[in-house]
């Protein structure tokens, strides 16, 4: 991926979403707001990959096509002052908030509160489908972040580069 600059945005909660997950006008306000200033990347707040892996109401969600429109938006938006955004995915396993979505977290260790029983497989498959349903609208970067590292190898050491 080539920038106009080095000048990065680091990825930061902004709650301008929907409570629903999906984009809104605020959030590809703020963002085209940060390309117009100068930034060549921008990489977004975290999105949620699944349902039951969500750990704040008001975050970007990316686990199935509802929330492509909203997407695709915030990223002509970007591009149209020449910055190259990135959306950074997170999972957040044991810290996740059930109430958002109705269902115990998914996480690959004991966690309180009688979690469902999921293997690592699935947390992996929702990380890897969001990055198939976003990537043909994303530049071409995927952040790892701190709760997705977390879930991936906190307990475990296991590591699991992610890259398209």
């Amino acid at each position: 991926m080539q920038l106009r600059n080095r000048i990065i945005m680091a990825a930061m909660g902004t709650n301008l979403s929907h409570k629903d997950g999906t984009v809104s006008d605020r959030a590809i306000a703020y963002y085209a707001e940060r390309a117009k200033g100068g930034a060549g990347l921008i990489i977004t707040e975290s999105s949620t990959v699944n349902p039951a892996g969500g750990h704040r109401e008001q975050c970007i969600r990316a686990y199935d096509r509802s929330y492509l429109p909203g997407l695709r938006n915030l990223v002509k938006a970007v591009h149209n002052y020449g910055s190259a955004i990135a959306l950074q995915l997170i999972h957040a396993g044991r810290i996740a908030e059930s109430e958002l979505a109705g269902v115990p977290p998914l996480a690959p260790s004991p966690i309180p509160k009688r979690p469902a029983r999921c293997r690592l497989k699935t947390i992996l498959r929702s990380v890897a489908s969001s990055l198939v349903r976003i990537q043909p609208y994303w530049d071409r970067t995927v952040i790892k972040q701190q709760a997705s590292q977390r879930v991936l190898h906190n307990d475990s050491k296991f590591r699991m580069p992610i890259t398209l």
